[in-house]
């Protein structure tokens, strides 16, 4: 962690499947565009899993699975939904983590700020912090 940074790595978060569509992964990820808007971050990265892989894992390779992605011509659903959230496929990672059904990768995703100032970033300050503790 770096205080000075200037960018945000989301880290994995799952809803539980009795819990999906009830809009909780929305205000999940909503929370964290407001808390880079907030911080005045360049952006968000991420790892989205390749969640869909392993139903063309014998026909192609984890980045040609993600090229299909990328051009619309197959849907995963972890990235697509990300990438219809404003997240940019960046790269593909070998061995992110163990998950046999993404082939171990990821697609590397950026979102970035469109509300961010170069400016310098601002103070984090306790107001600051319980907000973020009750839009959570």
């Amino acid at each position: 962690h770096d205080p000075q940074g200037e960018w945000l790595y989301g880290v994995d978060f799952y809803v539980n499947e009795q819990y999906r569509r009830l809009g909780i992964g929305s205000k999940m990820y909503q929370a964290r565009f407001n808390l880079v808007k907030r911080l005045n971050l360049r952006g968000m990265y991420a790892g989205g899993m390749l969640a869909g892989y392993h139903r063309y894992q014998q026909h192609m390779s984890a980045r040609e699975y993600a090229e299909h992605i990328i051009h619309g011509e197959l849907e995963d659903p972890t990235v697509t939904m990300q990438m219809r959230r404003g997240f940019k496929p960046r790269a593909v990672i070998e061995n992110y983590a163990t998950n046999p059904l993404a082939g171990n990768a990821a697609m590397l995703i950026e979102w970035r700020n469109p509300d961010y100032r170069p400016m310098g970033m601002q103070l984090l300050t306790e107001p600051v912090v319980q907000s973020l503790l009750h839009t959570a």
